[in-house]
């Protein structure tokens, strides 16, 4: 994946794709942005040429075709998040999110199956199973990542401490590592990031500077080439037949698995996390009869 002359594609431009488009005109190895936006937002895509430094070329699109040609895609396709946070607890949500973006994810990448060699990051929850299906959708030769583990992390440096990652299931399933080698403290670490997320859920309806942070780092990751970095990022396992988030060190021109040595606490939790992505999996192919 090499960082120069990058033709990127946003697919879906509501809070989470306008984020991105910003943080992408920072970067000069960028060539052109690609943006599918349902509702048009034209205004707003006007509005960065006011901070295109770099000359980069931004260009809306309807028809798919029009991003054969680009090297990166961002999926932040989505329903409005807080159509489905008033009143309802976290399991709803995640049934919600699933029901109506599995339909909004099927129509764009029903038009984008022979797409090939490109890097997907997918954004759009419940990621790990909204990145799974658009894995088992598009050709094989592309690489799909789904962010939110990354995140995650974050919130487990900045909230608990800055030793481990977070890995497992991007949910309430998430999987602190190399913290403690104690189950009971395990299960606390996730308690505090979980209530911490939901007090921002409930009292502002979505997160969204957590969501630039760590996007922003990503980004550096990719686009920067001066540091290795190690990212949490959902991704098929094979043997599991899942999508489930790992550690993976970003390099050059790579994104390569950092093996995982879990103490015997972390592997009760990373099991738990894989049997409820696989359930949810499961229960979804067969609701739908694929």
């Amino acid at each position: 994946m090499d960082i120069n002359n990058k033709k990127i594609g946003i697919i879906g431009f509501g809070r989470v794709g306008k984020i991105i488009s910003r943080l992408l005109m920072e970067y000069n190895t960028i060539e052109t942005i690609y943006i599918y936006s349902k509702h048009g937002n034209i205004g707003f895509i006007e509005e960065l040429k006011h901070i295109n430094q770099f000359h980069i070329q931004v260009k809306s699109f309807s028809d798919f075709t029009d991003i054969d040609n680009v090297d990166i895609i961002f999926v932040s396709s989505s329903v409005d998040y807080n159509r489905l946070v008033k009143n309802k607890d976290i399991v709803d949500i995640w049934k919600l999110e699933l029901e109506y973006n599995i339909k909004i994810i099927n129509d764009i990448f029903t038009q984008l199956k022979k797409i090939q060699n490109k890097t997907v990051f997918v954004y759009t929850n419940p990621v790990d199973v909204i990145a799974y299906y658009i894995f088992k959708l598009i050709d094989p030769s592309n690489s799909v990542y789904g962010f939110g583990v990354n995140l995650d992390t974050m919130r487990l440096h900045n909230l608990i401490t800055n030793q481990g990652y977070v890995v497992g299931e991007h949910g309430n399933m998430m999987v602190p590592i190399g913290v403690s080698d104690n189950i009971d403290t395990l299960y606390q670490i996730r308690e505090s990031i979980i209530n911490s997320i939901t007090f921002v859920t409930k009292h502002q309806g979505y997160t969204s500077i957590s969501v630039e942070v760590a996007t922003k780092l990503l980004l550096d990751a990719i686009f920067t080439n001066e540091t290795c970095e190690t990212f949490t990022l959902s991704h098929y396992d094979a043997q599991e037949n899942i999508f489930i988030g790992k550690p993976f060190l970003i390099k050059k021109d790579q994104i390569v698995y950092s093996e995982m040595n879990l103490n015997p606490a972390e592997k009760v939790l990373f099991a738990e996390s894989i049997h409820k992505i696989k359930n949810e999996i499961k229960q979804y192919n067969h609701e739908q009869h694929i």
